[in-house]
């Protein structure tokens, strides 16, 4: 059935990705419950989502970049989900699955499916999200983002997300499904790239500092747009 999905999202201040994000999986999951877990934006997101018919619940970190809170939900958000299935995961993580593809896997006893990472370059210095069809995998991408996004909620007892959710521990029927591939939204535009690191580094928790969660929010803006330029130089065109 068509209610077979809820889709967690994770999100601060995501106005410019939130709509292609929906977008995205209502197209592949018609009639999906979305759900945003929002850490109290002030750019919009939350109203465009609610107008986009999702289901938004707000959380406070007092203006802290929390990668701790941030795990605990992802850990315990889907628990009390009514559809068989659910996808955990943040705004800029689209994986590429169909009902139709997934009921396939269901018949085959597949309970949770590892997306295949790819992190996705826009080869324009715009925000066009629909335009943005480059990516490129390497070592390092698989490593972080091939990543367990959608799993069954009654066969698997709980997922044990680990610090950024890159990796898991899933307990409970575990068989995994591979061959979908996770579109890391990553790299949107140089501009937008700088403003949103200096942004998550004036946000970050002390914790996070201390244990050097999300160090790469506090890197330079010239090492920003060297990292950019790497990207595009290793995309190709994926979708």
């Amino acid at each position: 059935s068509e209610d077979m999905i809820t889709i967690y999202l994770l999100t601060y201040n995501e106005s410019l990705l939130i709509s292609h994000t929906i977008a995205f999986y209502r197209e592949r999951h018609p009639g999906c419950r979305i759900i945003l877990h929002d850490n109290c934006s002030d750019d919009g997101t939350v109203e465009i989502a609610k107008a986009l018919g999702c289901e938004v619940i707000s959380f406070d970190t007092e203006g802290k970049l929390s990668d701790a809170r941030y795990l605990f939900i992802k850990n315990h958000c889907w628990k009390g989900a009514l559809s068989t299935w659910v996808i955990v995961g943040d705004c800029d993580e689209w994986l590429d699955i169909t009902a139709q593809q997934l009921r396939e896997e269901e018949r085959k006893g597949v309970t949770a499916i590892k997306g295949e990472g790819w992190n996705m370059v826009n080869q324009e210095n715009d925000c066009e999200i629909a335009a943005i069809k480059h990516g490129y995998r390497n070592e390092e991408v698989s490593t972080f983002y091939d990543k367990v996004l959608l799993f069954n909620r009654f066969k698997i007892k709980n997922i044990n997300y680990n610090i950024g959710a890159h990796g898991c521990r899933p307990t409970g029927q575990v068989k995994y499904g591979y061959g979908y591939k996770m579109y890391h939204m990553k790299y949107i535009s140089p501009d937008y790239m700088v403003a949103k690191y200096k942004r998550y580094a004036e946000r970050m928790s002390d914790q996070n500092r201390q244990k050097s969660w999300g160090g790469q929010y506090l890197h330079s803006e010239q090492a920003i747009r060297a990292e950019f330029e790497g990207a595009r130089l290793m995309s190709k065109k994926i979708r």
